[in-house]
């Protein structure tokens, strides 16, 4: 099965099979060059490398040859934030772009990306873009999105590869608050009796949570050593994610991360 947005392959004789568009016939169908790895990466890396060769072909055969396709400007502009992406937000942003944008979007030449192409895309997202269910993405999801392809359009603008930033003027329906649901008193005091009952490591987290607000990802990084009784405080320092792996060799599809909190302002201390 390919990779989201990916032409790349795992055969049954166990190589990796990737293919890129290298022109069109007169009717317009798409010409495939195919590569062939021991491993995921080397196939990639394979495709990467012919690309001097091919780009600005599998675009619209119009006249945009000579424009690298959409889909390698998103690949360079992610792997050039990498280093400075929390591993969290790389995640994130590899999601949105193999899921959501290349699928639609990475086989236009990147002149070929217009306000009136992405305004079209935008509107079919928020109609029905959600991946393998009927139904449109949330509006927060499709403001991450306008604001991802805008970052990648100034920064192939930057690279020389654009005379000018595309303009999206894209009016999103105004997000509605999510109303809060707050316990009772009456509520607090039985869970509280569940909690104290029978007192665990589990347990324990959910009643620091009720009473110091922490997140569920701080629990869950949170160490003995953290709190301290005698002085009456807890220190949080570190949060804990499992997240989608990104490493095409490893076996499991995710992984256990701790790391620093949310922000600068997450690190704190918490009277007990």
């Amino acid at each position: 099965m390919a990779k989201h947005g990916e032409n790349i392959y795992k055969r049954k004789d166990g190589r990796w099979e990737a293919r890129v568009i290298k022109g069109y016939t007169e009717q317009g169908k798409a010409l495939y060059a195919y590569f062939y790895g021991r491993t995921y990466k080397e196939a990639k890396d394979k495709i990467f490398a012919s690309l001097p060769f091919y780009i600005g072909d599998s675009a619209k055969p119009t006249d945009n040859k000579g424009s690298p396709h959409f889909c390698d400007v998103l690949d360079t502009w992610l792997g050039s934030r990498e280093v400075g992406l929390k591993k969290s937000s790389y995640v994130k942003y590899l999601n949105l772009i193999n899921n959501h944008i290349k699928p639609s979007l990475g086989h236009y030449a990147l002149t070929g990306i217009t306000g009136a192409l992405l305004n079209a895309y935008i509107a079919e997202k928020l109609k029905m873009g959600k991946c393998g269910t009927k139904g449109g993405l949330s509006e927060k999801t499709v403001r991450d999105i306008v604001t991802l392809i805008k970052s990648v359009l100034r920064f192939a603008k930057d690279k020389g590869l654009l005379s000018d930033v595309v303009n999206i003027n894209i009016t999103l329906p105004r997000e509605k608050p999510k109303e809060m649901r707050v316990l009772t008193k009456e509520e607090q005091a039985v869970f509280e009796k569940h909690l104290c009952s029978d007192m665990d490591a589990s347990k324990l987290g959910v009643l620091l949570c009720l009473y110091t607000g922490l997140r569920i990802g701080e629990i869950c990084a949170m160490k003995w050593s953290d709190i301290a009784l005698e002085e009456h405080k807890l220190t949080v320092s570190h949060t804990m994610q499992r997240l989608q792996t990104t490493d095409e060799e490893c076996s499991s599809k995710t992984e256990v991360l701790v790391t620093g909190p949310k922000s600068d302002y997450s690190t704190r201390t918490i009277p007990l």
